[in-house]
């Protein structure tokens, strides 16, 4: 392995130039978007103390002066150094590993990543180890023959060698596709900081370590003595996610752990964000990396943050807040029947149940779609009582308990905002405009 020069000079040159890339791109992305963030404040007028304004101005206007790029470079150093490691090995090819001098032509693009059958390597004969040449040696019965030495090439240690080999490269492999997955996300969501570095290091630390540490106790240990080839699908998923795969092997050994309730998990799905209307598969995409992976984190995301680093438009970006915050409080199904019905946003069932207008009958209405005929009771009550029918102001209290989150609240004096702008004859389209019903 020790003759391939230009194998390690390209890892370098990778493995150095994608942070500095990043941190490159992390410059312009404050420049892009400080741009948009004073161009919405000119065109809406906020109001000085708007609290959702001025937390995405910090969050650009500060960058500059609290982290520098040489930080960063400085930052990145052992990122670098684990990578060139990892890439060197990735692109290792196979027969380096048997000679340890020079590969043949056309193995030269042949990485230890596309080795197959390691596990079968069969030890050469012994004749096939002698340094120099020498006569056929008379016939020998089979069990008087020389046993091979452990350490000539192609016997079973050379082979565990470039199997274990092998799987470093498939956990460098996943632990360096992660680190080019996070990174891009921090530079994108503007996180980018000396941790960020030094996290995506240790997570491939972690994961060589576990690894390694399994395939070697893994002939005393009955669950991953028969993988085989499949150590190296683990050892890629393992370099991907190394805590969920360090917590499998956790919940299968014999310990004391505090362990998950899994049979929890089906009673609390997740909605998944392509429900709002107007969110398709590449909608989503974009907004996976904010990390707004369902309905419930786009419904607490600020809407100004969420038009300053995404290019949807503003408005667009209010409808789909809304729209998430109505589908957190309600349940997707309630949703679904509320969009039927001409009613998307969480401002659209505010203004049908509890502004002036509204009457019990619609109130009655809504609450059948949103809580069906079992909710709608006292609750769980003891045996032999009847249930208690929710009355009309049982059902107000409820429709403004739902309305009295921080979110909704920091959406509406956003939305309060932009009907201003927009003329007093709209101001019978801001949530406020009427009063609210009495309690």
């Amino acid at each position: 392995m020790t003759g391939h020069y230009y194998v390690w000079a390209v890892a370098a040159l990778i493995a150095i130039a994608f942070p500095l890339i990043v941190i490159a791109i992390r410059g312009n992305i404050r420049a892009e978007r400080i741009g948009i963030i004073i161009e919405l404040e000119k065109a809406f007028q906020f109001p000085t103390k708007n609290p959702s304004l001025e937390l995405v101005k910090s969050k650009y206007d500060q960058a500059e002066n609290k982290i520098k790029a040489r930080q960063l470079i400085f930052s990145a150093i052992p990122y670098m150094m684990i990578s060139t490691i990892g890439i060197g090995i990735i692109l290792t090819p196979v027969d380096t590993v048997f000679d340890g001098t020079t590969a043949t032509r056309g193995a030269l693009f042949h990485p230890l990543l596309f080795m197959t059958n390691l596990e079968k390597c069969p030890p050469l004969p012994a004749t096939q180890n002698t340094l120099e040449p020498q006569a056929a040696p008379a016939a020998l019965p089979a069990e008087a023959a020389p046993a091979a030495p452990l350490a000539m090439p192609g016997t079973v240690t050379e082979c565990d060698f470039a199997d274990a080999l092998t799987i470093l490269a498939f956990t460098f492999a996943g632990g360096i596709l992660f680190s080019l997955h996070y990174l891009l996300r921090a530079v994108t969501n503007f996180e980018l900081g000396p941790l960020t570095f030094l996290r995506v290091t240790v997570h491939m630390l972690f994961a060589l370590a576990t690894v390694m540490a399994l395939w070697r106790f893994s002939p005393d240990l009955p669950m991953f003595r028969e993988f085989g080839s499949a150590w190296y699908i683990i050892g890629f998923a393992f370099g991907f996610f190394p805590e969920f795969g360090l917590r499998y092997v956790l919940s299968r050994l014999p310990l004391y752990v505090k362990g998950h309730r899994q049979d929890l998990l089906p009673k609390s799905p997740i909605v998944p964000i392509q429900l709002i209307d107007g969110i398709d598969a590449g909608s989503a995409f974009r907004l996976e990396e904010l990390v707004i992976y369902d309905v419930q984190n786009l419904a607490t995301f600020n809407p100004i943050l969420l038009h300053v680093e995404t290019p949807f438009g503003f408005y667009e970006s209010i409808d789909w807040v809304a729209q998430a915050q109505l589908c957190t409080i309600v349940g997707p199904e309630a949703f679904l029947d509320l969009r039927l019905r001409n009613i998307r946003t969480i401002f659209d069932l505010e203004r049908a149940t509890l502004h002036h207008g509204s009457s019990p009958a619609i109130r009655r209405g809504i609450a059948d779609i949103v809580m069906p005929p079992e909710q709608k009771t006292a609750g769980h009550l003891p045996e032999g009582q009847a249930p208690i029918e929710l009355s009309d102001d049982d059902l107000v209290h409820l429709f403004t308990v739902m309305m009295d989150d921080l979110h909704v609240h920091r959406l509406r004096q956003v939305w309060e905002t932009v009907v201003t702008r927009l003329g007093t004859q709209f101001d019978y389209l801001s949530p406020l405009g009427k009063p609210l019903l009495p309690k």
